[in-house]
């Protein structure tokens, strides 16, 4: 049986570390608050770029503009602040690794 390099795999190419547990939430908070913060900018440009209303469930009327304007800004902003949150971890547990992730 011949001795195989740890570093690399049986077919001769190195082996990538797997991603630490960080850098994986890093990039899940990254994808998920840009994603949130996309969403809260479509639904202001439909709602004040286009006119579209917003209208409350309960009653059926369209609703309050304060009230539209503070879901989105709540939206917007909570959406930055976890894709903010995600890029300072990504940054935080940089990867020291040579090969890669």
């Amino acid at each position: 049986m011949a001795l195989i390099d740890p570093i690399k795999n049986p077919l001769g190419t190195i082996r990538k570390q797997p991603t630490s547990f960080y850098r994986r939430l890093g990039r899940w908070w990254t994808a998920t608050g840009s994603l949130v913060f996309v969403f809260a900018s479509v639904l202001a440009v439909v709602h004040y770029g286009y006119g579209v209303p917003m209208y409350d469930k309960n009653n059926g009327q369209i609703s309050d503009p304060t009230a539209v304007a503070a879901i989105i800004a709540m939206l917007g902003f909570g959406g930055l602040f976890v894709a903010m949150l995600g890029i300072l971890i990504l940054r935080t547990f940089r990867s020291h690794n040579p090969n890669g992730n």
